[in-house]
């Protein structure tokens, strides 16, 4: 839990005033309970005059009315520190998560990205008031019961420090050690159930439609029988610690009586003083009584903390570095791959291997390969999602490794292969592109990419909504409104990722065509598996084994039509 050091920095304020109201809180309730004690004991002695009772009558009335202030001080820096603990946790994750490129966000499935967000913070919600605050406040009250069971007797003091040590301290780590292994596992376990549950949800209609539902389900019944039975042995294992620490709560009290009515009999310690040591021995016990749970949660802390920081390491370094934003300016320039080397893992194969590439200013190139050649990586780096691990990138006399990413995508415009779809109404998804296009704009993208007849088959014309992933379009439909989205945005630089799939021959015929026309004098970048799209290009490469070749311009191909 070393991060958190760094997490309670800046509220240090905060978590020194909770850490010495919480020990008021524990001081007072002993000064309670010694003093009343003593004013019992000492009444029942008949003294001759109130006067000798006055100290502590006044010590009751002090400690029980501080008691309440303290606890209330306690409750409210304590919970202040936690829920702005916990908002800069989600915002530093979030700042995590939002720069990676979809590229290392495709190394962690949906669910479990969930889970981190989600489960695995509201964990780490309870690491302060459960783990840290305990801990801390149990030092502190231990060396004041000490010291207080002192003044009655060093003996007594010894042997209370040692029974709540013992069974405060002791006793929970070796409850810990046995749940430890349990503690790791069932955040894993729970991080496995949201994944497979996403699953399930998204992939329930190919499954039945497989026939694969049974074998699904038999899986994941297994998985949920492993998280019912670990939860059962962490559950067993908290209620036997709970249940020793009680005993302990009350053998402690029980001790010091029959150690403290030795010491009176032999004279050592005055019979006053005696239910004093008692009940001050039971009200320590207030102190240590949160360290049971501590402990126990201290394993499943450290693996979701674990989990969480592991995110913001998944950064690449080049990517992580703040760098100068690109100038605001839209002129259509060269764009140049140089001598580009890229894979995904040091460990992996290479997917680009020395590729270089220059595109001139208004060319339209296409780029054919097989699946998975890395032709969108080519897209991806040119967005900065990645970055190459040698070579350069060049928008004009723009070094695009040295510049912002955010801004670099500003000056393109893209398709991505699979498009996803907000849900949220059609006027809404368009305007992602373009917050300030006008009404007209955005149908005259729609006409263009033939969308406006089904939109105008709706009531409500722009403002249809299109439902999660775009599940009340079809997906040629879904292809279309993303292209229609990148039209809108208007950007001197069109990359498209396969623009035409889900769509019939004729239509991305026509469709195409249209665009490809309009983007005249613009810079277009086209990833395609369809050869019948090539002579709307003006250029030709393929992408094979890590390595670019140029087929064709456009004045050799028309020869070879």
């Amino acid at each position: 839990m070393k991060h958190w050091v760094h997490r309670l920095w800046p509220y240090r304020l905060g978590v020194a005033l909770a850490l010495l109201f919480g020990i008021f809180t524990v001081a007072a309730n002993l000064g309670l309970m010694s003093t009343s004690a003593y004013l019992i004991a000492k009444a029942a002695q008949h003294p001759q005059t109130i006067l000798l009772l006055w100290v502590p009558i006044v010590g009751v009335r002090f400690f029980g009315t501080s008691r309440g202030v303290f606890r209330y001080g306690d409750r409210y820096f304590s919970h202040d520190v936690t829920f702005r603990l916990l908002k800069n946790i989600r915002i530093k994750i979030y700042q995590a998560i939002e720069p990676l490129s979809p590229i290392v966000l495709k190394r962690h499935l949906s669910g479990d990205l969930w889970t981190r967000f989600g489960a695995d913070v509201e964990t780490l919600q309870n690491a302060y008031l459960g783990l840290v605050t305990p801990i801390l406040v149990a030092a502190g009250s231990l060396v004041i019961a000490a010291g207080v069971q002192w003044l009655v007797s060093p003996l007594l003091a010894g042997l209370l420090l040692v029974l709540l040590i013992t069974i405060g301290v002791g006793l929970p780590l070796a409850m810990d050690s046995v749940t430890q292994k349990y503690a790791a596992e069932i955040v894993g376990l729970r991080a496995q159930r949201s994944v497979r549950w996403m699953d399930a949800m998204f992939g329930l209609s190919d499954l039945i439609t497989l026939g694969a539902f049974q074998r699904f389900q038999v899986a994941q019944e297994l998985l949920e029988a492993r998280w019912v039975e670990v939860t059962r042995h962490i559950n067993r294992l908290k209620g036997i610690g709970v249940g020793l620490t009680e005993l302990g709560n009350h053998a402690v009290p029980w001790t010091i009586l029959v150690a403290g009515s030795l010491l009176v009999i032999r004279g050592r310690v005055p019979g006053v003083l005696l239910p004093v040591a008692v009940l001050l021995a039971l009200a320590s016990f207030e102190a240590i009584r949160p360290l049971a749970a501590a402990f126990q949660m201290r394993g499943s802390l450290i693996a979701a903390d674990a989990r969480i920081v592991a995110l913001s390491q998944d950064t690449p370094q080049r990517l992580a570095i703040k760098k100068p934003s690109m100038p605001h300016r839209y002129g259509v320039e060269f764009i140049q791959w140089s001598h580009v080397w890229y894979r995904y893992d040091s460990f992996e194969p290479w997917i680009l291997e020395d590729v270089s590439l220059t595109l001139k200013p208004g060319e339209h190139a296409a780029v054919m390969g097989e699946s998975g050649a890395g032709k969108s990586t080519l897209i991806s780096l040119l967005l900065r999602f990645a970055d190459p691990v040698s070579g350069s990138l060049a928008y004009g006399a723009e070094d695009l490794l040295a510049l912002d990413g955010e801004s670099v995508r500003q000056t393109f415009s893209a398709v991505p292969q699979d498009p996803h779809i907000f849900d949220t109404s059609l006027k809404q998804n368009l305007l992602l592109a373009n917050p300030l296009a006008s009404e007209s704009t955005l149908w005259t993208a729609l006409e263009m990419v033939e969308l406006n007849e089904w939109v105008q088959s709706y009531p409500q014309g722009l403002d249809v909504l299109v439902g999660e992933h775009g599940q009340g379009m079809s997906g040629g439909q879904r292809k279309k409104l993303a292209l229609a989205r990148a039209l809108i945005k208007d950007a001197p630089v069109m990359l498209l990722d396969e623009p035409t799939e889900g769509l019939d021959a004729l239509a991305a015929r026509r469709i195409m065509t249209r665009i490809m026309a309009s983007l005249s004098g613009k810079t277009v970048l086209w990833i395609t598996h369809d050869p019948a799209h090539l002579a709307l290009v003006d250029r030709v490469l393929t992408l094979r084994n890590g390595c670019l070749t140029d087929n064709f311009t456009k004045v050799q191909h028309t020869e070879i039509v």
